[in-house]
C-alpha cells in the first residue's frame, strides 16, 4: 500500500512540464514506503524499540497530564482553562493511541 502511495504522489508531485512541485510530500511518502518495507522485513527487531518509545510517550502524557491537575488545584488556571487545553493537548486520544500502538 505504501509503496502505491508513493508511487502515485512521485507522478502527481511533477508539474506538466516535469518539474518538482511537492518536494517535501514526495520526501514524506518516499520515507514512509523505506520504512514500511524495512519493518516488515524486520518486525521482531522494532518490537522493543515500539514498546520503549510509546512507554515515553506514555509517561510523557501522564506527567503533562499531572501538571496540569497541579495548575488546576494551585488556582493559576481556571476550570475552563483547564478544559480548553485538556481538549487543546489531545492527552487522552495521544494516550489511547500510544497503548493501542504497543498492543
Amino acid at each position: 500500500m505504501a509503496q502505491v502511495q508513493f508511487a502515485v504522489v512521485q507522478t502527481l508531485a511533477h508539474d506538466s512540464e516535469g518539474n518538482l512541485i511537492h518536494p517535501k510530500l514526495l520526501e514524506k511518502y518516499q520515507r514512509k514506503s523505506v520504512a514500511i518495507v524495512d519493518y516488515a522485513e524486520r518486525t521482531e527487531h522494532y518490537t522493543s524499540l515500539i514498546h520503549a518509545h510509546f512507554d515515553v510517550v506514555l509517561e510523557a502524557v501522564a506527567c503533562g497530564r499531572h501538571e496540569l491537575i497541579r495548575l488546576h488545584r494551585a488556582g493559576d488556571i481556571d476550570d475552563e482553562t483547564l478544559h480548553e487545553l485538556d481538549r487543546d493537548l489531545d492527552l487522552d486520544l495521544e494516550e489511547l493511541s500510544a497503548i493501542s500502538a504497543k498492543a
